[in-house]
């Protein structure tokens, strides 16, 4: 899944505690030996996606806070989110997360190629779609109405992701 492509699988979660046999065959209180956890880094390489796209609501900004930083330098995928604010919220958004990302985080510009090492914010008050023209992805920023009650809309971005894509996972 994603989620393990982002953060490292942890194989336990607690310290194990090992106790010294020698001590526990006596009868006597064993020395506790605490064992780190193992820490496995996923695996980057053959992905079978192109594009990772996130789309939040309510609450969005703390889950991106919290998302984004755990995503590793070399996540070999390029990624864009949509997040459900006015215009000028999107800036600031941008420029906070890329504060804490190992990636570039920027606001989106129409026309923008979309490659790996960048996420790409949707500006506010503009829906954010996706062109192909021929291997290379575009950022195409456009006005238009609200969808479902949002501008820019979650909806716009991945229904222009499914259509460009005949190859679309959803997780």
């Amino acid at each position: 899944t994603i989620k393990s492509l982002i953060r490292p699988t942890v194989e336990k979660q607690i310290n194990l505690r090992k106790i010294d046999s020698a001590d526990a065959d006596s009868g006597k209180p064993g020395k506790v030996h605490f064992v780190p956890p193992v820490v496995k880094k996923p695996n980057l390489k053959n992905i079978p996606f192109r594009l990772v796209v996130i789309g939040v609501s309510a609450g969005g900004p703390e889950a991106l806070n919290d998302l984004i930083p755990l995503i590793p330098s070399d996540f070999p995928l390029p990624i864009l989110v949509v997040q459900h604010m006015p215009e000028m919220f999107t800036t600031f958004l941008a420029e906070r997360l890329n504060l804490s990302s190992p990636l570039t985080v920027v606001e989106a510009i129409d026309g923008q190629r979309i490659v790996p090492g960048k996420i790409l914010i949707a500006p506010g008050g503009i829906h954010m779609a996706v062109e192909r023209s021929g291997r290379q992805d575009y950022v195409v920023l456009k006005d238009g109405p609200l969808v479902e009650g949002c501008k820019p809309s979650v909806n716009v971005l991945f229904r222009s992701v499914a259509r460009q894509y005949d190859d679309v996972g959803i997780l």
